[in-house]
């Protein structure tokens, strides 16, 4: 049998060091996109409190006052989309711009069906109402989104919508009351 030449040798040893220092480079990358990753949710983390710290609430009328608040008018009345229906469904427009909601305010009656036209003016805007109506809606820039109830549903009261993520930086907020 031949033995080993020093020239082979070294090149084992060698070929075993870069072998080495490729599984160290390897389990340092895999430690820092570990490192990346809880950083992600770290962040993930902050942006979370900040909706939820402008999350939507539902306040019963009977604790305010409810002559403080003046039914507001819908643009347009719509036929039912339901047979048998004689109601008129009421339309109310509700835009979204970087200084906030217009109007930010909307007083509905109990009786009432109600849809509201959506609209983000100069960016991407998105809309959440408390429960019960529960609703979360969005709209690209220019584009507006349909969104309806019918408030005879929903216990009178006023009711918080807010932009919960797609939002200008003071986190606009607006009042829905249903008398």
């Amino acid at each position: 049998m031949r033995s080993i030449s020093k020239k082979n040798l070294v090149l084992v040893a060698l070929v075993l060091f870069i072998g080495c220092l490729l599984i160290v480079w390897y389990f340092l990358q895999k430690t820092k996109t570990i490192s990346t990753e809880i950083t992600m949710v770290n962040s993930s983390a902050q942006i979370i409190n900040q909706i939820s710290s402008s999350t939507p609430s539902f306040t019963p009328l009977e604790n305010t006052s409810s002559s403080d608040y003046v039914f507001s008018n819908p643009d347009e009345m719509l036929p039912s989309t339901v047979k048998e229906d004689t109601r008129k469904v009421k339309l109310f427009y509700l835009k979204e711009s970087s200084s906030g909601f217009s109007p930010s305010t909307l007083v509905v009656r109990k009786t009432d069906t109600i849809r509201l036209q959506f609209t983000a003016v100069d960016g991407d805007y998105d809309l959440a109402i408390a429960p019960p109506i529960g609703a979360y809606i969005a709209a690209a820039k220019g584009g507006s989104t349909l969104f309806g109830f019918d408030a005879r549903s929903i216990p009178p009261g006023i009711y918080t919508f807010v932009c919960e993520k797609l939002c200008p930086p003071q986190h606009p907020q607006g009042t829905l009351v249903i008398q």
